[in-house]
């Protein structure tokens, strides 16, 4: 049958709580269904809680979901730390997400936030962070948060990813109707 798809993710940040969260995907994939594959969603808060997640979760089909949601540092610590929270600098998530994916799958995470994180100064910082052959998930932001609404420029932020040797995915979060998931920012 089709492969089931176990996520560690919306239940606060995983790498913070990583022993317990890779024993728990650990024993699904082991005892639940043999063909399953795994996922974990991280903003990185502490980006060198990366490197455990190859020896933790080792023989586990593994994708690692890495919510960047911004390349300048002040713009994404609006987006995940508003009321002063931990946020690493994006510089500091990408080079130890750059060493997590040469041993399992990564993808990068962007919701894009109009007049927020979607400006063409935001696009050129990332193009300037990500190398070519990073894969890229231009997520919609679910609804309107505060006063953060979506952002009409998802495809063309997709077709200079492309141009730029990245893979630009636009990708529909589900939760759109309880402003949920992973488009919900704050």
């Amino acid at each position: 049958g089709r492969p089931v798809l176990w996520s560690a993710m919306g239940e606060g940040e995983p790498t913070l709580n990583l022993e317990n969260v890779a024993g728990a995907l650990r024993r699904l994939h082991r005892e639940c269904v043999t063909n399953s594959r795994c996922a974990l969603s991280t903003a990185a808060p502490r980006p060198s809680l990366l490197r455990r997640i190859p020896e933790l979760l080792a023989g586990v089909p593994l994708k690692v979901q890495i919510s960047l949601h911004a390349a300048r540092p002040k713009v994404r610590r609006l987006l995940l730390a508003p009321r002063g929270g931990v946020c690493a600098d994006p510089a500091d998530v990408v080079r130890e997400g750059l060493w997590l994916a040469e041993r399992v799958p990564v993808e990068w995470n962007v919701v894009l936030v109009h007049a927020v994180n979607d400006t063409p100064e935001d696009l050129r910082a990332l193009l300037d962070l990500l190398p070519q052959g990073q894969h890229v998930k231009l997520n919609r932001l679910n609804g309107e948060v505060g006063m953060m609404r979506p952002s009409p420029n998802r495809e063309e932020w997709s077709y200079a990813l492309a141009l730029a040797g990245l893979g630009g995915e636009i990708y529909d979060t589900d939760g759109a109707d309880q402003g949920a998931a992973c488009g919900q920012l704050t």
